[in-house]
């Protein structure tokens, strides 16, 4: 063999599996004489034990890789869910979330006017109103109807007697789920109980017990300005009331109405406290 077939034949081993071996020329000869003494090399036979080893190897590496794979399948699905249930949630807050505007005396945020009817049927008589809006629409035109003959001499006994059917309605008949409706319902609430208050004033000296005041009424103390005052009040917030209801917002705002977005609520809801 040449030394140029020698040269090829090395650099074909550098490049398979022995690039960091270098030759002696001692060497050189070796391996010519090993090439030249057989035509078919006899293959090197693998120990066995290193046989097991790498098939075990082997095995462990499938079952690590299958491992990850049968995982990552698994996982995969429950973070999609996952994350899908929390978009829902997300979106199902955003949804239930009530609407915000602002209170246009104070510039304090309220819900918005969303009401559930919480009409009491069990307590309803044949000739009562059916549902809250029946009844406010009916207590708003008996609040602006004109006085009778019969109380023109006494107007604050008629407003008493008004006052006390309106309280004795209110959450006994009649009630609704709301918050600014709740508000509402409760001023009025406030006022017709100062109605009624104030006409006992009228009285209270007589120390009159299990019989009708109305008897008495030539010896009634005059009515004091608060009457008077809290029933014009309680006249508007019913008609702001019965607007916001059973008008789509559409008629004259008094402006006494958490559900109007009243600009005087702060001025009659001090009225009541003091």
């Amino acid at each position: 063999m040449s030394k140029y077939e020698f040269d090829n034949i090395k650099k074909h081993l550098n490049k398979e599996k022995y690039g960091k071996i270098s030759f002696s020329d001692s060497g050189k000869d070796r391996v010519l004489m090993k090439i030249t003494s057989s035509n078919k090399p006899k293959k090197k036979k693998m120990p066995l034990f290193q046989k097991l080893l790498l098939n075990a190897a082997a095995v462990v590496a499938f079952m690590v890789m299958g491992a990850i794979v049968v995982n990552e399948v698994q996982e995969s699905p429950k973070t999609s869910v996952s994350e899908k249930n929390t978009e829902t949630i997300e979106k199902k807050v955003v949804q239930e979330k009530p609407e915000q505007t602002v209170h246009a005396s104070s510039g304090e945020t309220t819900n918005d006017k969303e009401w559930t009817d919480r009409t009491v049927a069990e307590n309803i008589e044949n000739f009562d109103a059916k549902n809250l809006k029946e009844w406010i629409a009916v207590t708003d035109e008996m609040f602006k109807a004109t006085l009778a003959d019969v109380h023109a001499d006494d107007p604050a006994h008629y407003y008493y007697l008004s006052a006390s059917n309106v309280n004795g309605n209110l959450g006994f008949r009649y009630d609704a789920e709301g918050i600014a409706i709740e508000k509402d319902l409760k001023n009025l609430q406030a006022l017709t109980g100062i109605v009624e208050e104030e006409h006992k004033k009228r009285y209270a000296h007589l120390n009159i017990e299990n019989e009708n005041p109305f008897k008495y009424k030539d010896q009634f103390k005059p009515a004091d300005e608060r009457l008077f005052q809290a029933h014009k009040y309680t006249a508007d917030l019913i008609s702001d009331i019965n607007v916001a209801i059973n008008k789509d917002g559409k008629g004259t705002n008094n402006g006494y109405a958490y559900m109007l977005d009243g600009d005087k609520i702060k001025e009659l809801e001090s009225f009541i406290k003091n």
